[in-house]
Formats: structure tokens, C-alpha cells, sequence
């Protein structure tokens, strides 16, 4: 899928360490190791930046739509919308197959529903999915692309190819498009785009950057970049970035 035109390349948050997939993981679990902050407090923090980010975007009548995978970027996406919905705006949630009982992410998703937020399974067909909610949210303002992070390393396929195609439709159609921590389908490694990708307007980047957030090839994806806070110390994610810089740099 070629890139639109409307994308620009991300700056001003250059001083912000950069790390890949492997040391964003590390960076979870050393967040609980070390801290004691558990993944639900992460994802908390997560899920308010993103609500946070997104309400600025959601324009003067906001309808905020969120598709959210299966993992703990739609965990994100269920407490973006939890906040957003405590804000007073309209939103609904597009789930793409539903996380583990017990997860963090399934949590979330008990509180949303628990909450009657317009609610579609879209993992049987996401576009009409999709439609469905939209019409009853009345329109939809900005989307909140909730659907892989930092682990996807190939081609979407299925209801998540599908529901990136249906993102990047309502972002065409005048709709913001926010991608939560990377744009699903961009390889947060490489920079690449894996098949179908998402072309954010905003790219809410939890705790850090992402390695392939400096290649060119993301640009025309990535749209301006933010920092959403998570609770981790930024001493830990500078500390990561250190220990992993020959390697992400190519070096020896």
C-alpha cells in the first residue's frame, strides 16, 4: 500500500530514547521488577495518555471511534476509551477478537462493557463491523487504531488486515487517526510497512521511540509523534537505550 501525501515527517521529541521491540518488553517487565508497577498500573497510565492525546483531535462535535486487537494495544485502546467516555464525549469500540480472561486487556474490556459503550465484535468481519458502530455513534471524528504494537513482525491478515484498510478509509474520508504506542502494520524495528498499514495523523508513542521510527520509510506513516506517559521511570528507558545501542545502531 503506497503511503499517502498528507503525512509529514515526525519531529520534536529527537531527545527521547529510541528502543526496539525486545527493549520495550524489557522495559515492562523491568518497570515490574524493579518498581512494582504491574502491567494493569502500565496500561492504565497507557490508556490515559492516549484518551489525553486524542481529545484535542477529536474536533468541535467529537465521535471517537477505537478498534482494538486482541493484545495489550487494545487493552490501551479499552481504557482510552473508558477516559474518553468519563470526558463526555461520544465513543464506541470496534473489539478484533477478544483477549484472555484474566488479561489486563480483558479487564478493560469488562469495564467498557460494564460501562454500555457502543460495543461490535468485528473478528467475523471488521469493516461492517466497523459501520455498525460508526452509525451509531452518528459519524466518527477520530479513530483510534488500537489494533498491534511493537510485537507485529509480518504481513496483518484477516479481520486485522481488514480493519487497517477500514482505518486508513476513515482517515481518507476526513476522520484524525491516532495509533496507539506504533501505526499497525509498521514494523517498529525496521520502519517498514509489513502489508496493509495504518497512516496515522498522530502517533502516540508510549514511554519511548521506536528504533524504526527513524527511517524514512515510517514517515509517511507515523504522522507527528508524542510521548504518552506510562509511570515508568525515564531513567529506565534511557538505561535500555544505552545497553542496547550497538546493537540497534549496527555496531559491534
Amino acid at each position: 500500500m503506497s503511503p499517502g501525501s498528507r503525512r509529514t515527517r515526525p519531529d520534536g521529541v529527537e531527545s527521547v530514547p529510541a528502543l526496539s521491540r525486545e527493549s520495550c518488553r524489557e522495559l515492562d517487565r523491568l518497570a515490574e521488577e524493579r518498581y512494582g508497577l504491574i502491567g494493569l498500573v502500565l496500561m492504565e497510565n497507557a490508556g490515559r495518555s492516549l484518551a489525553e492525546a486524542t481529545l484535542p483531535r477529536a474536533g468541535s462535535r467529537p465521535k471517537v471511534l477505537v478498534v482494538a486487537g486482541p493484545g495489550s494495544n487494545g487493552g490501551d485502546g479499552f481504557v482510552a476509551a473508558r477516559h474518553i467516555a468519563n470526558a463526555g464525549v461520544r465513543v464506541g469500540v470496534v473489539t478484533l477478537g477478544g483477549p484472555a480472561e484474566g488479561s489486563d486487556a480483558g479487564v478493560n474490556l469488562r469495564a467498557i462493557e460494564a460501562m454500555r459503550l457502543p460495543l461490535a465484535d468485528g473478528s467475523g468481519g471488521a469493516s461492517q463491523a466497523i459501520e455498525r458502530v460508526v452509525k451509531r455513534l452518528g459519524g466518527c471524528s477520530c479513530v483510534i487504531d488500537a489494533v498491534f504494537g511493537t510485537g507485529l513482525s509480518r504481513a496483518p491478515e484477516g479481520a486485522m488486515a481488514e480493519a487497517i484498510r477500514t482505518i486508513v478509509l476513515l482517515g481518507d474520508r476526513g476522520a484524525e487517526v491516532v495509533s496507539a504506542d506504533v501505526p499497525s502494520g509498521l514494523d517498529a524495528d525496521t520502519g517498514e510497512a509489513l502489508g496493509d498499514c495504518v497512516r496515522a495523523d498522530l502517533t502516540v508513542s508510549f514511554a519511548c521511540r521506536k528504533i524504526g521510527f527513524q527511517s524514512p520509510s515510517a514517515f509517511a506513516y507515523l504522522g507527528e509523534v508524542v510521548i504518552g506517559e506510562i509511570g515508568a521511570p525515564a531513567a529506565l528507558a534511557e538505561e535500555l537505550a544505552r545497553e542496547a545501542a550497538p546493537v540497534e545502531n549496527g555496531g559491534s
